[in-house]
């Protein structure tokens, strides 16, 4: 079967992660890995992805969430002409671009605040979305959400992203509302050990909240985003979840008896 996986904010962290561990499942797919206008970091997701036997197509696609809707609707469409250049049997929406948007009370939030939250994290997941189905000539697409367990339990400080996770829960779930056809996935991965989790332990205001993660790092409760991410494709490959569910990296790992790997200690 010819597949391509199409993977948002791939040039670092949690997205290197998947395209990583992607390719160890599927290393014949094509990948589609987006970044903002600078290549740096790609390199170094492509030289992991062939280092773990990917021997498909690594193609690069120029998303920058930041821009405003019709501008990520041009970039999502350029990034079409790859997708549509093969007769796919399957693609794969990996929705994982987002920003952590400002840790306040929601009071000492400003219209700017949100609307620059909102912008980034919400219109342009749901521009990409709709322009990418609208756009895709492949009749079977999955798309996946990357959310959060702030989605569902909300922490003090951290409401514009608790917004935002669930509001790309939901517009998700609705997708196969209308299109029951298309494939959909919330994933949640667990607080893993990434640059937004170290600027949450640095910079998060309230400071029950900031030791709580400070604790949870210090205890080895922090995921690493390959064994979050290898979760995630034995959830796709085994394709036994309903539309629009909700699943977690832990819910994974308990039901297929599986240990949470430790944090590979810096080199």
């Amino acid at each position: 079967m010819s597949r391509l996986i199409a993977i948002t904010g791939a040039n670092r962290g949690f997205g290197r992660a998947i395209a990583v561990e992607a390719a160890k499942v599927w290393p014949k797919a094509d990948l589609l890995l987006s970044m903002r206008s600078s290549s740096k970091g790609m390199e170094d997701t492509e030289d992991e992805v062939k280092k773990v036997g990917g021997t498909g197509c690594l193609s690069r696609w120029n998303l920058d969430i930041s821009k405003p809707g019709s501008e990520v609707e041009v970039q999502t469409n350029k990034g079409l002409e790859v997708v549509n250049a093969k007769p796919y049997d399957e693609v794969l929406l990996i929705n994982n671009a987002a920003t952590l948007g400002k840790l306040s009370a929601p009071t000492d939030l400003t219209p700017a605040d949100i609307q620059e939250c909102m912008d980034t994290n919400v219109v342009s997941c749901l521009v990409v979305t709709t322009a990418f189905l609208k756009g895709c000539t492949c009749k079977k697409v999955t798309v996946v959400n990357i959310s959060s367990g702030l989605a569902v339990n909300p922490k003090p400080g951290m409401a514009l992203y608790c917004a935002v996770k669930a509001l790309r829960d939901m517009f998700t779930r609705a997708l196969s509302a209308d299109n029951p056809s298309t494939r959909t996935l919330n994933y949640s991965p667990g607080p893993m050990d990434t640059g937004m989790q170290t600027d949450i332990r640095a910079k998060h205001p309230v400071t029950d909240v900031r030791n709580m993660f400070i604790s949870l790092k210090e205890k080895g409760g922090i995921v690493d985003p390959y064994h979050s991410a290898e979760m995630l494709t034995l959830v796709l490959k085994e394709n036994t979840f309903s539309n629009g569910d909700w699943v977690d990296y832990r819910h994974v790992l308990e039901k297929k008896n599986i240990p949470q790997r430790e944090v590979p200690l810096p080199h």
